[in-house]
């Protein structure tokens, strides 16, 4: 589960989760409950709240300051809410097998009623008070991952921070495979499934997990520099764009600008020379010097290559190797490219004056004659 699935927010979670949140004050708890129950009541699920410490009242103000009218989902039974002693400790006892029975009945009524599932949250700090059968509170949670796998309910299980003991939080983190600190959603790396009971199966549990946080780390910093790279190209491309559309600059002049903008679109700037080349003429950026390894994409003009763009490395600072990468080699075409149909323009301008300046001079003479 850790190495495929990927979570972020209270939003994300659906059917067959089971999840602990562990906040530390008022506010982080009703950023976590209040998306929750609103997002159950929007996907059409039934929502019920088992409460506690927190009254019915106080999770009806945190709704109605989100904008949601609590009355009305009450009034037709999609949202409920249910004190511990009718639920948890009905009969006046904790019963793990009745209190899954509950769970099935209470999930099974609510798709009969066209529900698309249901939703459970609870605050179950009447644990503390050390009621009948309070000893088999965590056996419960853990079973309560085997209860939701594949079916149409979730949980979100609430522990305060600073009311619970560290030793039965610790318990709980390894009950629940997802876990809310703060605001913030992740798959749990400490949780630790049901069937595996032994100290050396739990470690390589943990060490698994711990592995594939790595991987994912890995791979959203592989993809964020990747990102980054085609931002940067993204830039540097409409910066040569708009030194290309410059009308009242001169052909050398948007060369030379090109020339120089250019390196910072490549993965190594500091490191980056350019260099573009046009008939007997080249232009250089800043720094520029010949360098052992030279990317080189040749310039045309209609179909007709007219020089090139020619980009490398300095020694012992991005290696020269980088210039050859197929990435970097996509920003030289459409730079390339860029500077073949500036020069197309430029060219197209000359022959136009030209062939005013000529008109003008028909004109001259057959006004003398």
């Amino acid at each position: 589960m850790h190495a495929t699935r990927r979570i972020s927010s209270v939003s994300e979670l659906g059917s067959g989760d089971h999840v602990a949140c562990i906040y530390e004050s008022e506010e982080e708890h009703r950023q976590v409950l209040t998306p929750f129950i609103r997002t159950g009541l929007e996907r059409k699920e039934k929502v019920l709240y088992i409460t506690d410490v927190r009254k019915e009242d106080c999770i009806l103000e945190y709704l109605a300051d989100d904008g949601i009218d609590a009355k009305r989902y009450m009034k037709r039974g999609q949202l409920a809410f249910a004190p511990a002693t009718d639920t948890y400790l009905k009969g006046g006892f904790l019963d793990p097998d009745g209190m899954l029975m509950l769970a099935q009945a209470e999930t099974d009524r609510a798709l009969a009623e066209g529900y698309a599932g249901m939703r459970y949250t609870s605050e179950p700090t009447w644990i503390l008070r050390e009621p009948p059968g309070s000893d088999k509170f965590m056996e419960y949670e853990a079973r309560l991952n085997e209860f939701f796998h594949r079916k149409k309910c979730m949980a979100l299980c609430q522990y305060d921070r600073w009311v619970w003991p560290p030793e039965i939080l610790l318990s709980v983190i390894s009950t629940h495979p997802i876990l809310i600190r703060g605001a913030a959603v992740q798959m749990n790396p400490f949780y630790v499934p049901p069937n595996i009971k032994s100290a050396p199966a739990v470690l390589q549990t943990w060490l698994d997990a711990l592995n594939a946080q790595r991987d994912w780390d890995e791979e959203r910093e592989r993809l964020e520099d990747q990102l980054h790279k085609r931002v940067k190209e993204r830039d540097c491309l409409s910066q040569l764009a708009l030194i290309g559309q410059d009308l009242h600059a001169s052909e050398d002049d948007i060369l030379r600008r090109i020339a120089e903008a250019l390196p910072e679109g490549l993965h190594h700037p500091r490191a980056a020379v350019a260099r573009i080349r046009f008939g007997s003429r080249q232009y250089l950026s800043r720094d520029f010097k010949e360098t052992p390894v030279m990317d080189s994409v040749d310039i045309f003009i209609g179909r007709v290559p007219a020089g090139s763009v020619d980009v490398g490395y300095l020694a012992g600072d991005g290696g020269g190797e980088q210039a050859s990468l197929a990435e970097e080699r996509v920003l030289l075409d459409s730079a390339a490219g860029i500077i073949g149909i500036t020069l197309e323009r430029k060219a197209a301008e000359r022959q136009l004056r030209e062939a005013l300046e000529r008109m003008e001079t028909r004109e001259r003479e057959r006004g003398g004659e």
